[in-house]
């Protein structure tokens, strides 16, 4: 069974955080591409994230790489397919910029 293996890169993340808010589905869909719909936690509202982390590879097209470091930050939302109901988290762009700039200022400061 010597099957060949997709290509891959294998990273080693770090330093995660994840903040989510509950919101509208309704106002979440408009952001989302036609055809998805938003994953609901309740039926009516979805959730918007953030998400920020570092990381580094380890390892590309299955041989081992030198660390390269990179720090990311995601604004996503989760979707469904409803051709397939497949879920999927959906990364966004500036249309996720627009939403996130809806929500409520957070209860706690950065300093």
């Amino acid at each position: 069974m010597g099957g060949r293996r997709a290509p891959s890169v294998v990273m080693a993340l770090r330093d995660m955080l994840y903040v989510s808010y509950l919101l509208p589905a309704e106002r979440i869909a408009r952001m989302v591409p036609r055809g998805l719909v938003p994953a609901t936690a309740d039926g009516s509202n979805g959730f918007l994230s953030l998400v920020i982390f570092k990381g580094n590879t380890r390892e590309a097209l299955h041989v081992p790489a030198p660390p390269i470091p990179f720090d990311q930050v995601n604004i996503r939302t989760y979707v469904i397919d409803p051709r397939t109901g497949g879920f999927l988290s959906f990364p966004r762009d500036r249309r996720g910029a627009a939403l996130t700039a809806e929500l409520p200022p957070p209860l706690w400061h950065a300093r």
